[in-house]
């Protein structure tokens, strides 16, 4: 691929290779600058709805507990859903 190639985002759920057999989400939802609690919450449960997968977060932030939290919750809600 060139490295001028730019492929085209069609959806949230567009991947790209990153190792043979490895794939992650071209986008993902950032939570830089998100507070910790009910604010990055109501953020990752409105991301996920829209249909982003993955979820940027760093110690850095000051958020990885309730990102982390939400993230566990969702993912709970997932399979008790299905």
């Amino acid at each position: 691929m060139s490295p001028h190639h730019r492929p085209q985002l069609i959806s949230l759920a567009d991947t790209v290779d990153i190792a043979p057999g490895v794939a992650i989400n071209r986008l993902g939802l950032g939570t830089y600058r998100s507070d910790e609690g009910p604010d990055v919450e109501g953020e990752i449960r409105y991301g996920l709805s829209l249909g982003y997968r993955t979820i940027d977060t760093a110690a850095l932030y000051g958020n990885e507990g309730s990102v982390g939290a939400w993230c566990a919750r969702a993912a709970l809600l997932a399979r008790t859903s299905s």
